[in-house]
């Protein structure tokens, strides 16, 4: 479906510019392993995203949905869902188009959940 961006999204686009660090992660229901979270970083630059330093990769972002959708353009496929509060930021990915429903993961999803900070540079 196509939804013409709103308001919304173009200030989200606009917060969500930086660079933000995981204070929190799970993956298929378990945290990350030890040193894992100081690694995850997620960094928006214009209309890309780059994670954990990968190369930057187009995303788009839709907030007719509640919660708001993040799709990023990547090999992977990755979807899911966000929410954006100051600088606090929650992300859940799956892959393969598979969008997660809630800010959480469970065993044999391939979900992540992030919640960020913002990096104040």
């Amino acid at each position: 479906s196509v939804s013409l961006p709103g308001n919304a999204g173009a200030q989200d686009k606009v917060a969500l510019q930086g660079k933000w660090r995981a204070v929190e992660a799970t993956s298929n229901g378990e945290p990350p392993p030890a040193g894992m979270l100081e690694k995850l970083t997620v960094v928006f630059v214009g209309e890309s995203v780059s994670v954990m330093g990968s190369s930057p990769t187009r995303f788009t972002i839709d907030t007719s949905f509640r919660p708001a959708h993040i799709d990023i353009l990547n090999s992977l496929r990755q979807v899911g869902i966000y929410e954006l509060r100051g600088d606090a930021l929650k992300l859940c990915v799956g892959t393969d188009g598979d969008r997660p429903k809630a800010f959480r993961t469970e065993k044999y999803t391939d979900h992540t959940y992030m919640l960020l900070k913002r990096v104040k540079e």
